[in-house]
């Protein structure tokens, strides 16, 4: 066989693994994006409803009335005028993580329900949203941001609360060394000082 033919097919073959390379590295690189335009969406949904929920606790209240029902670290219920305009004095509102349901609509095995929920009528189809999260955690902790640890009996002293969630991709963006899937991961972490609890 001639040299020069031998020679050719060499870098023929090593000039279209490079290509094929390059294509399936292009291809991992637009599905990763999407991916993560995708699971920032969903991230910016929650926190903005959740902190817009969390600063108003307590707000426009009648007299005497607590801002609490639950104070739990999965779990927080609250009054709030959340609704202006409307007949009532105040709503309820409640975010409830259950790490034991499985988010169904997510192939992600690390996904479970957060929900919120406030006192609309069922009938309206409003008063639910859920949330694919993989942690979730609430904190009640007092001026000095130490944990409260008699609640709810002391709920009073409460002035900060801090919320942490962990929100992953609802696909895998990749598989590691292992050949397991690795999901793309957002934190959130932030602690709120309601207007309404410092008083």
């Amino acid at each position: 066989m001639n040299m020069n033919i031998a020679t050719s097919f060499i870098v023929g073959g090593l000039l279209l693994i490079s290509i094929i390379t390059l294509n399936i590295q292009v291809s991992q690189f637009g599905n990763s994006s999407t991916l993560d335009i995708t699971t920032k969406q969903r991230f910016e949904t929650l926190t903005d409803l959740l902190e817009n929920d969390i600063r108003k606790i307590g707000q426009d209240l009648p007299g005497g009335t607590q801002p609490f029902i639950t104070l739990q670290e999965k779990t927080i219920r609250f009054r709030s005028d959340t609704f202006f305009g409307d007949d009532r004095p105040f709503s309820v509102v409640t975010w409830d993580f259950n790490d034991t349901k499985e988010y169904s609509a997510s192939s992600n095995p690390n996904d479970f329900e957060l929900t919120r929920q406030d006192n609309v009528p069922p009938a309206s189809g409003a008063n639910k949203e859920v949330f694919a999260v993989t942690h979730f955690k609430v904190s009640y902790l007092n001026h000095s941001g130490t944990e409260v640890a008699n609640l709810p009996a002391d709920q009073n002293l409460v002035r900060q609360i801090k919320i942490e969630f962990i929100m992953e991709s609802e696909v895998p963006v990749m598989q590691n060394a292992s050949g397991e899937n690795v999901y793309e991961q957002l934190v959130y972490s932030k602690s709120f000082y309601p207007p309404n609890l410092q008083f």
